[in-house]
């Protein structure tokens, strides 16, 4: 639009160029009269680009909040506006990224070593004043319930409560194989609490 404009302003007429161009003219004045309102917005974009650039050069560790804040101090400007005038400039400070843990040592059936399997697994359910969550402990050859804990939120401690009740269930019933614990990734299992107690009886594996 902004090159038909410029040849309607420098070598044609408008009726001109509409016929030339087949472009339809209804459009085109609808341009030209809306033309001093796109230039007074891309003066005030300018304008509140060079505010957020020099607070935000200003206090170099502030991220688009902390710059929102300090530039409501001398002009009004919404939050969101600030954050996109920051990522066009490229300003603001860069969040760490989180680093994803390694792969569990065992990830594959063909993997796992000999012993009793064991499946652990936690289910999140409501009550009438909040939620709770039940650890499940299960033998995997006889799909029996061997433990059962309940608890407001999960936890490593929990966990391994419940793996251990599991582990005496076994025992009662003279089954004193080494154990390998399947489970999956959540960070009660994968923690280091867990894993040492999961090292202790046996093995781990995480589905």
């Amino acid at each position: 639009m902004a090159e038909i404009y410029a040849h309607y302003r420098n070598d044609i007429s408008l009726r001109g160029l509409c016929k030339l161009t087949n472009f339809p003219r209804w459009r085109l004045r609808y341009y030209l009269v809306t033309e001093p309102k796109r230039q007074e917005k891309k003066n005030i974009l300018a304008q509140e680009e060079q505010w957020v650039k020099e607070v935000a050069l200003k206090h170099k560790t502030y991220g688009y909040r902390g710059v929102y804040v300090e530039l409501n101090k001398l002009y009004k400007l919404g939050r969101e506006r600030v954050r996109l005038h920051m990522a066009q400039l490229g300003l603001g400070k860069q969040l760490p990224k989180h680093k994803r843990k390694s792969a569990p040592e065992f990830s594959n059936l063909a993997d796992l070593p000999a012993g009793r399997k064991v499946q652990i697994d936690a289910t999140r359910f409501e009550l009438r004043d909040g939620i709770a969550w039940k650890y499940v402990v299960q033998d995997v050859s006889s799909r029996a319930c061997l433990a059962l804990e309940t608890v407001r939120q999960v936890s490593k401690e929990a966990a391994a409560s419940a793996l251990l009740a599991g582990k005496n269930s076994l025992e009662k019933l003279g089954i004193t194989e080494t154990l390998v614990v399947q489970s999956n990734a959540g960070s009660d299992f994968t923690s280091a609490h867990f894993q040492s107690v999961c090292k202790s009886l046996g093995a781990s594996w995480h589905r």
